[in-house]
Order: structure tokens, then C-alpha cells, then sequence
């Protein structure tokens, strides 16, 4: 999905600097329904992710042998899986899973690639060549299958789920930062930085950086949601994370051979996972109409 969003001279933006200008973004984007909606449902995730333990009535690896497959009930209100482990408990806490490995993924794709589209789309040259050739041959594969190659290479596992979904996401930050750049460099105000004898750090610090992350934030809003699909895609194929940890792909690849019998152990982890990434992609649709100022009032 093609994002082209350019902030370039502050006449556009709130008076009274960083702070007034981010509520501004914030106001625009509860403005939003797509804003909205997305925002309240990721806000519901995070407080299931904080209050699982809290909220979840049993552990989610406390198994109960003698109530497999067990249907909703006062004691087990979402049901129990084919080791009678509680379907609530196990999706509360496959909330926290997959938020916690999508923030960090996402996280720590963003630093690497925004750095790497900087320096690319500033310095040019071969410094731009050798970086777009290696962006060229990563985003040469799927996402999908970069992972598993990724995953098969390095082992299955929480972390090494990480770090496949992390690689797989570096290039797309990075290309979308080296455009931002290569679109801000010709404009007015970085020619007279320039010529005032500021230097290329300065200038990507205080010019080229905080007006060329709009699109970036929109981009890392969205990769969420791709970054929850392909770690359930990963779980579901059993290289991503390992039981007894609760996570959503595998508890389906768990629950699959059971669904004529008991819908309900593939229907709430699927649930989930279809309304995390829905939550996300509206968010990252309500930040792509706030953040660009041309749809400002």
C-alpha cells in the first residue's frame, strides 16, 4: 500500500511547537472513525495483555484431563482445549504474546530501517547503492517466506520468531524513509540550511528526520497487523513459538483437528487474531489521515 504523506514547511503546522502540534495530531485522528474504532481496539488488547493474569481463571498451562473439549460453561466461559486447559487463559495471555513480539518486532524495524533510508537518501552515492541493492534482494521474497526460510535456518522459538518477522520488515521501513528524504532534500528550507554551513548530522537531526516520519509512523501502524498475521502464520505451521507458551497460530494448528467436534478451540484464537489486525490496520488508516496535513481543517 502506497503512502505518500510529505510535511515539509512548518507554516502548516500548529503554532507553539512539538507538543501542540502532536496534540493536533491526536484531536485529528480521534476525529476519524476508523481512528476511533481502531484505537479502542487496540486500547482492549493492551488492557487484556497488562490484566491477564488478573483476569484469566486458571493458568494457561494448567491442564484438566477430565474436561478436554469441555464447551463454554460458568468455570471455563470460552470453553477448554484438548488438554482441558482454559480457552480464556490461553487467549488473554496469546493477547500478550502477540502484542509483545509485534511491538518489539516492529519496534526494532523501524530504528534499523529509518537509519538505513536516512543514510541512504541523504548521502547518495554508493552509500545509497550498497543499501538499496541489499533492500532489493531481501524484499525479492514474501514476507511470509523470508520468515520461514529465516526460521528454518535459525531454529523455531519466541526469539527467533523476532528476528525473522524483524528482517522481513527492515527493507519496507527502509525504502519508505530513503523516499520521505529524497522527496524533503530539494525543498527550500534544507537548501538554506545548507547554506548557512549546517552540516549533513545537523540537518538530518533537526530537518530531514522529524519531517520525514509521518509516513514511517503510518507504515509501522500497519506492519503490526502484518507483523501478529505472520507470526500466527508461522505459529500455525509450528516454527514460530513453541507450547506450552499460549499463542494464537499455534493454539490453532492445535485445535484444527477438533473443530467439527468443538468449533469453539479455533474460534476464539482466530477471532482474536482477525480483530488485532483489524484494530491495526483502522489505526494505521486513522494516523494516515491525521498526520497528513493537507486534510487538516
Amino acid at each position: 500500500m502506497p503512502i505518500s504523506i510529505h510535511r515539509s514547511a512548518t507554516a502548516e503546522d500548529p503554532p507553539g511547537g512539538p507538543d501542540e502540534r502532536s496534540n493536533a495530531t491526536v484531536r485529528r485522528l480521534l476525529r476519524t472513525r476508523s481512528g476511533v474504532v481502531g484505537c479502542a481496539i487496540i486500547a482492549a488488547f493492551v488492557l487484556v495483555a497488562l490484566m491477564a493474569p488478573v483476569l484469566g481463571l486458571w493458568s494457561p498451562d494448567t491442564q484438566d484431563l477430565l474436561h478436554t473439549l469441555a464447551r463454554p460453561s460458568w468455570s471455563h466461559p470460552l470453553g477448554s482445549d484438548q488438554l482441558g486447559r482454559d480457552l480464556l487463559s490461553r487467549v488473554l495471555y496469546g493477547a500478550r504474546t502477540s502484542m509483545g513480539l509485534a511491538l518489539v518486532v516492529v519496534g526494532v524495524a523501524l530504528v534499523i530501517g529509518t537509519f538505513l533510508g536516512l543514510a541512504a537518501g541523504l548521502e547518495g552515492e554508493w552509500v545509497d547503492a550498497v543499501i538499496m541493492r541489499a533492500v532489493d534482494m531481501l524484499m525479492a521474497f514474501p514476507s511470509i517466506l523470508l520468515a520461514l526460510a529465516i526460521v528454518s535456518a535459525l531454529g523455531s522459538g519466541l526469539l527467533n520468531t523476532m528476528i525473522a518477522i524483524g528482517i522481513s520488515a527492515i527493507p519496507r521501513f527502509t525504502r519508505i524513509m530513503r523516499a520521505s528524504v529524497l522527496a524533503l532534500k530539494t525543498q527550500e528550507f534544507i537548501e538554506a540550511a545548507r547554506a548557512a554551513g549546517a552540516s549533513d548530522l545537523y540537518i538530518a537531526r533537526a530537518h530531514l528526520l522529524p519531517n520525514a516520519l509521518a509516513p514511517v509512523i503510518v507504515f509501522a501502524a500497519l506492519l503490526m497487523a502484518d507483523a501478529v498475521s505472520i507470526a500466527a502464520g508461522l505459529g500455525f505451521l509450528g516454527m514460530g513459538v513453541q507450547p506450552p507458551t499460549a499463542e494464537w497460530g499455534a493454539m490453532l494448528s492445535e485445535g484444527r483437528v477438533y473443530m467439527r467436534v468443538a468449533a469453539h478451540v479455533v474460534a476464539f484464537p482466530g477471532l482474536a487474531i482477525m480483530l488485532m489486525v483489524l484494530g491495526f490496520n483502522l489505526l494505521g488508516t486513522g494516523l494516515r489521515d491525521a498526520l497528513d496535513v493537507r486534510l487538516a481543517d
